[in-house]
């Protein structure tokens, strides 16, 4: 059966913008246009946004003892290397942070998680890892 060029062609003229290559067969790809989204709220990311700059600036007053420190880094890595997890803490607590985040270490570095909690749910994360010994 000889089907016009039109039907077959990649430039179907009857689907503008979609090809077909099997006459009478059309396709839509895409999203639905009928869903309906709940309405939106920002409140709570603007929480969890405020929740994670108090966090970022724990971080940023280890990070600025271990630069502005020669003796902070290497008791804080001497401490770690001899598993004295009270000592690393107490080390950390002197900052001035917060909240004393969780953290644990490797021969590689230090992994320090801060976490942001409003009645003991964790609204914010941030994972920090330092390095002491390059790969």
């Amino acid at each position: 059966m000889n089907y016009p060029r039109h039907l077959y062609s990649f430039n179907n003229n009857r689907f503008p913008g979609h090809t077909s290559l099997y006459p009478g067969y059309h396709h839509v790809y895409g999203f639905p246009f009928y869903r309906q989204f709940p309405p939106v709220s920002a409140a709570f990311l603007i929480k969890s946004a405020q929740s994670a700059n108090v966090l970022l600036n724990d971080v940023q007053r280890i990070t600025n003892a271990i630069v502005h420190s020669k003796e902070f880094p290497e008791k804080l890595m001497s401490a770690a290397q001899a598993s004295k997890t009270s000592q690393v803490n107490e080390m950390i607590r002197l900052t001035g942070v917060r909240k004393v985040p969780k953290f644990h270490f490797n021969p590689d570095g230090i992994i320090l998680d801060f976490a942001g909690d409003e009645n003991n749910n964790e609204i914010s994360h941030i994972r920090v890892f330092l390095k002491w010994k390059s790969s």
